[in-house]
């Protein structure tokens, strides 16, 4: 099993592609490279032998080296031969190696990510799922994972495999889509041959009617941000004695109205909205100045307050001052005063449980402002500027809920049952 296609270019005994060597890693490592190796070991259509990819960097060419092998075993050998012999001789030879492993590939690929200026949290999502694909290959080089396996592991995770619980059809497709995009950026990078997502179909999501609140839904849940809850709480008295049960009344919490009547009146998403701060808020001109860091999509933003949202924030202003002191409304001061997300969403839950709403959550707020706005006749381009949506048919998408009272309209009646006018030319 000699070494075929010497021409390729000469090996360097300082870089190796064994293990330890520079090859044996992934990111910058590769870069500067005499030859770069581009894949695992594959077979080509209609031939019986297996391949091995290879990249002159000193020419440009890159070549498919045949190992004149027809197993996948004896291929094997036939590579890690190659290598040995490169190391101990000085003969003439292509470089190849077995890549990088998808741990290491998966860490450059979020770097990148990051250097892109993709969103952080956008970022650590996918530094979740990364983790969940290192579960399911430790330590498992890039170029050897195939197709059929990709499809296998999709496969346990949509019966709850790797993850805590079954997860639903659009999450299956969104891990389908993030994955589809790593192993398209590992072929850009030349670490595999060929992307293995690349024929996977993606999974039919039903997407459900967009939960949207009406105006008098709107104001019991503005009405329950501004009220309290009561719960049963058991005791035992001091000294001993029977345990007794009373009734504690807990009020809500005083950021909790304000956020809500910004995220109605804005369209702003959770994370923007709380991560505030006094110098992003012009109270005297009654517009939210945003920085790059708190939008998704990674650029400036700013939006206007409605008269009710800016009236809210300067009593929201003044309280701060009374309660916490003259710092906390410092310019880099968070408006808020929160150490954590996870508080407000308690919260919320706790309010739309008094209001008595079903199915709401924070985002639906988003998709009120949108609906809101649509009624009142506000074009969708500047509902778009507002809300920060850059794509048109992410709108038609997910934010297209028609109230009853629009339909009865659009038929010639009004509430009630009753006729409404009907032109007698139709």
């Amino acid at each position: 099993m000699g070494l075929q296609h010497a021409s390729l270019g000469r090996f360097v005994g300082s870089l190796l592609a064994g293990p330890g060597g520079i090859l044996d890693g992934a990111g910058d490592a590769w870069r500067g490279c005499y030859v770069r190796f581009h894949g695992g070991i594959f077979r080509k259509p209609g031939s019986r032998f297996y391949y091995v990819a290879t990249y002159d960097a000193a020419t440009g060419k890159r070549s498919h080296v045949s190992t004149r092998c027809s197993t996948a075993q004896a291929a094997r050998e036939w590579l890690e031969a190659a290598r040995a012999r490169a190391f101990l001789g000085g003969t003439p030879a292509e470089v190849v190696g077995p890549g990088p492993s998808l741990e290491a590939a998966t860490a450059s690929w979020l770097a990148a990510k990051r250097a892109q200026g993709l969103d952080e949290a956008h970022v650590r999502g996918l530094g979740y799922l990364a983790s969940r694909w290192a579960l399911r290959w430790p330590s498992r080089p890039l170029a050897a994972i195939t197709r059929e396996e990709c499809r296998a592991y999709l496969e346990l995770r949509s019966v709850g495999r790797y993850g805590a619980r079954v997860p639903a059809p659009a999450t299956l497709e969104n891990e389908r889509r993030a994955l589809r995009s790593f192993f398209g950026w590992a072929l850009g990078e030349e670490f595999i041959a060929r992307n293995p997502m690349a024929t996977i179909r993606a999974y039919r999501v039903r997407l459900g009617r967009p939960r949207v609140l009406t105006e008098e839904e709107a104001q019991r849940l503005l009405g329950a941000c501004r009220g309290s809850s009561t719960a049963q709480v058991a005791g035992k008295r001091q000294g001993g004695g029977p345990a007794v049960q009373w009734t504690q009344r807990r009020p809500a919490p005083a950021y909790l109205a304000p956020v809500v009547l910004i995220a109605m009146d804005t369209g702003l998403r959770s994370r923007a909205i709380l991560g505030l701060r006094w110098a992003h808020l012009e109270l005297e001109g009654g517009w939210i100045h945003l920085p790059a860091e708190l939008m998704k999509g990674g650029e400036a933003h700013s939006v206007p307050l409605s008269p009710e949202a800016l009236e809210a924030l300067r009593a929201w202003r003044k309280l701060s001052a009374q309660r916490r002191g003259p710092g906390s409304v410092a310019p880099g001061a968070t408006v808020w005063g929160l150490s954590s997300r996870a508080s407000v969403k308690r919260a919320f839950r706790s309010a739309v449980k008094r209001a008595a709403l079903e199915g709401v959550t924070f985002h639906d707020l988003r998709r009120t402002f949108i609906s809101r706005a649509r009624r009142r006749g506000v074009p969708l381009d500047v509902v778009m500027a507002i809300s920060d949506h850059r794509d048109i048919r992410t709108v038609m998408k997910h934010y297209r809920g028609v109230s009853p009272e629009e339909l009865l309209r659009a038929v010639g009646r009004r509430e009630g049952g009753e006729e409404g006018a009907v032109n007698s030319n139709v």
